[in-house]
């Protein structure tokens, strides 16, 4: 019967133990992201809508709607993307509309790695502005991947209170 009261007792304290860790880690990934504005930039032409604007010290992404007001059907067109931090211009990030019909409307996710993003501009502009375009158009292509930083959070979110668990079985 002790025996069993022991292995009772390792039970409630491992179930509390996870419990305690998955709040602790809750709290601290909640407190990474901040939320930031994004101007809009532009004409009449096309409306365009920031639904979540997000940065933290790994970077951070931003979700646009862009709907064609034109009357004609557009392609090859770029969202231009400025990013802010509170001095000074620190990105400029281009995302490709390659299709664009007559009041359709789509969303795009520019995903980003730059840290600690302030304030953000959006347009629509025609082509790339630079010095650098081929690069850019190589990046927004696809021969580039970006990072998700939010698989990595939604990882850690389950994996500290797991490793964490089995430090304490290991060490009681």
């Amino acid at each position: 019967m002790d025996k069993l009261k022991k292995y009772f007792r390792y039970l409630l304290l491992f179930i509390l133990m996870y419990i305690t860790v998955t709040l602790i880690t809750a709290l601290g990934m909640r407190k990474q992201k901040e939320d930031f504005t994004c101007d809009i930039v532009g004409n009449q032409k096309y409306s365009i809508e920031v639904e979540d604007a997000n940065s933290s010290n790994l970077g951070g992404q931003i979700n646009v709607k862009v709907t064609n007001k034109t009357g004609e059907i557009q392609t090859d067109k770029y969202l231009k993307i400025d990013l802010y931090d509170e001095n000074s211009l620190v990105k400029t990030k281009y995302q490709e509309i390659k299709y664009l019909n007559i009041d359709e409307t789509n969303r795009f996710e520019i995903i980003f790695e730059e840290k600690n993003i302030n304030r953000g501009i959006i347009s629509v502009v025609d082509d790339i502005e630079g010095e650098n375009k081929e690069e850019i158009k190589k990046e927004i292509s696809g021969k580039y991947i970006e990072y998700d930083y939010t698989k990595d959070q939604d990882a850690a979110r389950v994996a500290v209170p797991i490793f964490a668990m089995i430090g304490a079985i290991l060490f009681i």
